[in-house]
């Protein structure tokens, strides 16, 4: 599977959460050296978990943290939180969940742009 075959509300998080302040650019960079990614989901969450080619550099240090605070949510207030994973200095997974018995359908769903997208180490 493609970057570009899964939701488009999971690629324009993945994209803001790579564009939020303190975010390291490179990061953007390894996103183009996506090469597959392999998607799951369960009754209240979906799993992207990125394979990058053997080339990508990664990030100084091997960094571990999380890029978080993003939401998408429907009218009734209630929807989805995004967290993007970096393991060893590379893109591992976004990780998608709701606190709801089940997954709410996307088409309901709006990103909450007000929301101060954070890394958390």
């Amino acid at each position: 599977m493609k970057l570009s075959d899964i939701p488009d509300l999971e690629q324009t998080a993945i994209k803001h959460l790579l564009e939020a302040e303190g975010v390291p650019e490179e990061l953007s960079a390894q996103l183009g050296r996506v090469i597959a990614i392999v998607r799951s989901e369960s009754r209240v969450g979906v799993y992207v978990d990125f394979i990058l080619e053997s080339d990508a550099i990664p990030l100084s240090g091997e960094a571990d943290f999380e890029i978080e605070g993003l939401s998408a949510t429907g009218a009734d207030g209630f929807g989805v939180e995004f967290i993007l994973f970096v393991r060893g200095g590379f893109l591992s997974f976004l990780e998608v969940y709701t606190v709801l018995a089940e997954l709410p359908g996307y088409a309901s769903l709006t990103l909450t742009s007000s929301v101060e997208v954070r890394v958390r180490c």
